[in-house]
């Protein structure tokens, strides 16, 4: 459990093996739906077979509920995906459909809160840094 809690960040975290098997359920829930629309703390506690309450519980301790942690999952692969090269081909809107966004404005308020950028600020940022690494003309 401790070593579990560890790998989630929390070194002096004292967690049962219980919590933190539950929390790795959770985790790991949410890491394999998050290109699903519909996912939401609901979803992921039936999948887990525990209540919403007791999971946003466990989470709580972690300053997260089920809300936070999808989000939060969901905005890093955006923002991971607007800083991939592989990726510059894709829109903005792709991206965030990809992950599970379905309003673009609701998309655009989220990422700038969380990262101070815009998602195009962030693209146009992550295309201009590569350009800067490029020898040639």
């Amino acid at each position: 459990g401790l070593s579990i809690a560890r790998a989630m960040g929390i070194p002096s975290a004292r967690v049962s093996n219980t919590k933190a098997f539950l929390l790795g359920q959770i985790r790991s829930v949410v890491e394999a739906k998050l290109t699903d629309s519909d996912l939401d703390g609901q979803k992921v506690a039936d999948i887990v077979g525990i209540s919403v309450r007791y999971a946003n519980a466990l989470l709580a301790e972690q300053d997260l509920s089920l809300h936070r942690l999808i989000l939060s999952r969901r905005l890093s692969r955006c923002r991971v995906a607007f800083e991939d090269p592989n990726q510059t081909y894709r829109t903005i809107a792709e991206i965030a459909h990809g992950w599970g966004f379905s309003d673009m404005t609701h998309f655009g308020r989220c990422f700038k809160s969380a990262y101070g950028v815009s998602p195009r600020e962030c693209q146009k940022a992550a295309a201009k840094s590569r350009q800067g690494g490029r020898l040639g003309p």
